[in-house]
């Protein structure tokens, strides 16, 4: 069998990463808002969560991923019938071709 290999181009460039978390929610879950100086991914692995963001307000179902962008507000809260389980990480990237992930 003959392999063919790709090359891959270096796009984005994580410098450093913060925290990486899952969590097992209940269905009445509500977080603290913050804002930090650098991005945040949330994927939802299970249920649905609500994200009141300062680009507006979305309803995130199993599978969906939401960016938050340094320094954006952002608050989480179950939406009290589904529980949510969430993917969290948190980084740095001084790309400039991170800029097509604001307010996504």
């Amino acid at each position: 069998m003959d392999f063919i290999k790709h090359r891959l181009r270096e796009q984005l460039v994580v410098n450093d990463i913060y925290t990486c978390y899952y969590f097992e929610q209940s269905n009445r879950e509500q977080y603290i808002a913050e804002s930090h100086d650098f991005w945040e991914i949330v994927y939802v692995d299970k249920g649905e969560v609500n994200a009141n963001t300062g680009s507006g307000y979305y309803r995130l179902n199993q599978g969906n991923i939401l960016v938050h962008s340094p320094n954006e507000f952002h608050q989480l809260e179950s939406t009290g019938s589904k529980a949510p389980n969430l993917f969290i990480v948190t980084f740095r990237c001084d790309d400039e071709a991170m800029a097509f992930f604001r307010r996504k």
